[in-house]
C-alpha cells in the first residue's frame, strides 16, 4: 500500500487546478519557487489521476458484496455502506471537471 503521506500530498495537488500556485509555484518551494508550471504537465496528471480514481472507485464499487460478505453485513448496514461509498464515483469525475476548467483558464492567448 502506498505511504498515506503521499497520497495525502497527491490529492492536495488537485488544489493547485483551482489555486494561484497551480500556475505558478510559491517562492517557498524548495528548487522550484516562482517557476512556472508547465500547463500539459499539470493537465496529464490531473487526467491520468482523473482516470485512476475513476477506475478505483468503480471496481471498489462493483466489489461491494465482498465487503458485505467478510463483515457480516445485511438489510440496513449494506445500505448505509452504499449511501457512503456511492459519493465516491463522483470524484474522478468531478477531478476531470477541474482539470477541464484549467485548460480553459490557462488556455494560451492567441
Amino acid at each position: 500500500m502506498p505511504n498515506r503521506s503521499l497520497l495525502l500530498g497527491l490529492s492536495a495537488l488537485t488544489l493547485g487546478l483551482v489555486r494561484p500556485w497551480g500556475e505558478v509555484l510559491p517562492r517557498w518551494a524548495p528548487l522550484l519557487g516562482g517557476r512556472h508550471v508547465p500547463r500539459l504537465t499539470a493537465m496529464t496528471a490531473a487526467g491520468a489521476g482523473a482516470l485512476a480514481v475513476t477506475m478505483l472507485w468503480i471496481t471498489a464499487f462493483f466489489n461491494l458484496e465482498a465487503i458485505f460478505v467478510e463483515y457480516g453485513l445485511e438489510g440496513a448496514a449494506r445500505l448505509v455502506v452504499v449511501a457512503c461509498y456511492a459519493p465516491l464515483l463522483l470524484w474522478g469525475p468531478l477531478l476531470a471537471a477541474v482539470t477541464v476548467s484549467y485548460a480553459r483558464r490557462t488556455k494560451p492567448v492567441r
